[in-house]
């Protein structure tokens, strides 16, 4: 059956730090120059928050559950993580003093994972809505040629051939489904969060296709043929998506999704440390 990919337990959640640091007076000497630094500094970061916090609500939205988000709102979210983009440039461009340094790195260090969890939820909004759609046939296709394949009654030896025949039948159309739902996948570009259960999906309907081939043409043949090869390959792609394999490269996938953004709340409060350092410290 076909990997189901929720936008609860996949849906990119970025993170707003909140990074303005605040100033430290006119005074003169280093004092002066962190400030204007820290100062030049808040002017970018508050520019920034506008498309993060659009961001936020678009990821918001999908873990709520919504899967297809409307054409506008995805030409908006291109449109904001290029404006982060943009933005991130600028605080790059900023010279720091050398008191101010590692709060700079830091800065830019939570700059990048903004952008990279952005670019990650804009590629799953795409995504998701189109697996669904490229699927979506997978299901009735499925229940059909379970049914089929189910038929165990016959009445002598043409009854056999005939329910034979069938199933042959209803494998070469299920084939023939599936045939068509590969391209539209090759297509996809799947964030990374999504791509081993993708890999998996798009791996698990090839062998389905080349099995049911296999399978159809040993049941065309009336049954004489060997029927338990291709029925081991068979149920063995069916079930390619349950393996310990496919579930440990999800799981892990997702753990490195998490700790991305964990690393952004980690950034945050390491530069709310080094702001409070800075006036502390800075003569």
């Amino acid at each position: 059956m076909p990997v189901r990919l929720t936008p609860a337990a996949l849906a990119v959640a970025v993170l707003v730090g909140g990074v303005l640091v605040g100033g430290c007076g006119s005074v003169a000497g280093e004092r002066t120059r962190v400030a204007a630094y820290v100062n030049h500094v808040n002017r970018v970061e508050s520019a920034l928050a506008v498309p993060l916090a659009a961001v936020s609500k678009v990821a918001t939205d999908f873990v709520a559950g919504r899967v297809s988000l409307p054409a506008s709102q995805e030409r908006a979210l291109v449109r904001d993580r290029a404006e982060i983009r943009g933005l991130g440039r600028r605080l790059a461009a900023i010279a720091a003093p050398r008191p101010a340094r590692h709060l700079r790195a830091l800065l830019l260090a939570l700059s990048r994972g903004q952008l990279g969890m952005t670019r990650e939820l804009a590629k799953l909004v795409v995504f998701l809505p189109r697996l669904e759609a490229a699927l979506r046939p997978l299901g009735p296709a499925t229940a059909r040629l379970e049914r089929v394949l189910l038929e165990q009654q016959a009445a002598g030896i043409a009854g056999v051939a005939a329910v034979f025949a069938a199933k042959a039948t209803a494998l070469r159309e299920f084939r023939a489904r599936i045939e068509s739902i590969l391209p539209l996948l090759r297509r996809l570009t799947p964030p990374a969060v999504s791509m081993p259960a993708y890999r998996t999906e798009l791996s698990a309907l090839e062998g389905m296709s080349s099995s049911a081939l296999a399978l159809a043409v040993a049941l065309g043949a009336g049954g004489r043929a060997n029927v338990a090869q291709p029925l081991r390959a068979f149920d063995r792609a069916a079930g390619s998506d349950r393996s310990v394999a496919a579930q440990n490269a999800e799981t892990a996938a997702v753990r490195g999704y998490d700790a991305r953004r964990a690393m952004l709340t980690t950034l945050t409060q390491e530069i709310d440390v080094e702001r409070a350092r800075l006036a502390r410290t800075v003569p």
